[in-house]
């Protein structure tokens, strides 16, 4: 039976000059890029891209930065920075805040850069303003690429097999992240040092370890719901370097606690990475004042640009019997089982890919892609 064939239509994506990002950028090259919404698109130095995914306005980036509650109540998840979070937003040439209140806990979480050096951190004060003690500590994880836009937008995957993950123990740090891409940028080697400058006390280098099978139901990170993070280095397709700080005690009646992430690139690091890399932590540490002190006082929003793509969960698909499987698609060839005879894909006589919910679940890449051929075309 022939094909069916379907007329081919064009769609127009915005370009990134329509974006209306708000800029924070330093001396030495280093530029973060944020969408209205509160969600970061891009960090760059130079024509060196250093995240992997570019976020537009309708959906979030791969950056996660979330705080967990534990009381006696259990424990409570509030994710920080980007679309569906209701803050009021700051921010200036250094430095974007974002203010908020969740159950009685005020939050105020700010992203800096350093003036002259390509760091940046992110900083998290917290102040229980509940009748009971609770414990907390704050989720950091972000997608990394350390490559030439070009490079990294052609292969996101190819581009994070070169990326090489070590994990050194700081004494005041804990576990520091190390993550050199070992394929030449046009001569050079990055690297990107990452940590909690009060301590972690888990970590993770990919994004299959941080977000997990789950994500595709729930929208969550399945990171967020469990104790810890797994602490082992995984080189696969979503260089993810992610830190769970250690937990802190947040005293009733406005006990205050911080949580500070740090990130520090060297754009050309020749000889792999080892524990001598370490050293540069006591100068990240020495910067950290410097970009604290700044105010910033010109008013981004209120972190509402609420669209449904961000507040409508994902569809969690009910699985067919057997019985409809049969009647809807009666023609079927090529199907694929698990060891149990249940029906996991096949294809139909129009030459349609049907996968049901239960293969989704057991492979690690989703079915299903939008390619785009240009920032405005899909």
């Amino acid at each position: 039976m022939k094909a069916s064939v379907r007329e081919a239509q064009t769609y127009r994506c915005v370009s990134r000059r329509e974006l209306d990002l708000h800029v924070l950028k330093n001396a030495s090259g280093l530029a973060i890029e944020i969408l209205p919404h509160g969600g970061l698109h891009a960090i760059r130095f130079g024509d060196l891209m250093i995240n992997q995914w570019l976020a537009h306005p309708l959906e979030q980036a791969l950056t996660r930065l979330a705080l967990r509650v534990f009381s006696g109540n259990g424990m409570a998840v509030y994710p920080l920075v980007g679309p569906g979070i209701v803050a009021t937003v700051t921010g200036g040439s250094h430095a974007v805040t974002w203010q908020m209140t969740r159950d009685q806990i005020e939050v105020s979480v700010t992203l800096g850069i350093d003036d002259t050096h390509p760091l940046w951190f992110w900083k998290v004060d917290v102040c229980n303003n509940g009748k009971a003690d609770v414990v907390a500590d704050v989720i950091m994880g972000q997608d990394i690429a350390l490559a030439s836009e070009g490079a990294v937008r052609n292969n996101e995957a190819y581009t994070c097999h070169y990326i090489d993950h070590r994990m050194e123990e700081d004494a005041s740090c804990g576990p520091v992240i190390l993550s050199r891409q070992n394929q030449d940028q046009n001569g050079t080697y990055p690297l990107l040092m990452t940590g909690c400058l009060e301590g972690a006390a888990s970590w993770s280098t990919d994004g299959f370890q941080f977000f997990g099978k789950g994500q595709v139901r729930t929208g969550e990170p399945e990171a967020y719901r469990k104790q810890t993070l797994p602490s082992q280095v995984l080189q696969y397709e979503i260089a993810y370097p992610a830190h769970q700080s250690r937990q802190v005690p947040v005293p009733a009646g406005g006990g205050t606690a911080t949580r500070t992430f740090f990130a520090g690139l060297q754009p050309d690091h020749p000889a792999p990475t080892s524990r001598q890399d370490l050293e540069a932590l006591e100068f990240i540490q020495s910067r950290l004042s410097i970009w604290h002190a700044r105010e910033t006082t010109v008013r981004l929003g209120t972190g509402t640009h609420i669209s449904p793509y961000q507040t409508v969960p994902p569809l969690d698909p009910v699985s067919l019997e057997r019985e409809q499987v049969e009647k809807i698609w009666p023609i079927r060839r090529h199907e694929e089982q698990d060891g149990k005879g249940n029906l996991l894909s096949f294809f139909t006589d129009e030459h349609t890919h049907v996968v049901l919910p239960a293969k989704e679940m057991l492979v690690d890449r989703p079915h299903g892609h939008v390619l785009r051929s240009h920032y405005e075309h899909v």
